[in-house]
């Protein structure tokens, strides 16, 4: 059964779709990473290469646990997450780690992070 499973991913890997798919997952990852930092928040390592970046929440004065359950309710896995120097406890870190390839495979494209991201962070309500 591992077998056929493994040929089964390696099997997609090799599809002009999957590469397609993960160019379009950094790039949606690296507009929402853009659209956070412009919003005030602070990507722990200045962007993104890859669909994940770790995001230092601490500025807006709410910890990864908190955020994580918000988001979790409205459909989005992400996870709470220490930084490095975090002042906070496990249990309450002040970073959030958050993915782009829910969205991307949900059929978000970068207009649908940043229009998203817009609407959603507190500098835009100013």
């Amino acid at each position: 059964m591992a077998f056929a499973g493994k040929a089964a991913c390696l099997g997609e890997a090799l599809r002009p779709e999957f590469k397609v798919y993960n160019e379009a997952i950094v790039e949606n990852a690296q507009a929402l990473a853009g659209t956070l930092s412009d919003g005030g928040l602070r990507i722990v390592t200045g962007g993104t290469d890859t669909s994940l970046m770790l995001i230092n929440l601490a500025a807006r004065n709410i910890t990864g646990d908190v955020a994580a359950a918000a988001l979790e309710r409205a459909g989005l896995a992400v996870n709470k997450n220490l930084i490095h120097f975090d002042p906070r406890p496990p249990e309450a870190p002040s970073g959030l780690r958050l993915p782009s390839n829910v969205g991307t495979t949900r059929g978000f494209g970068v207009s649908e992070f940043d229009r998203a991201m817009d609407s959603s962070h507190p500098a835009s309500s100013n």
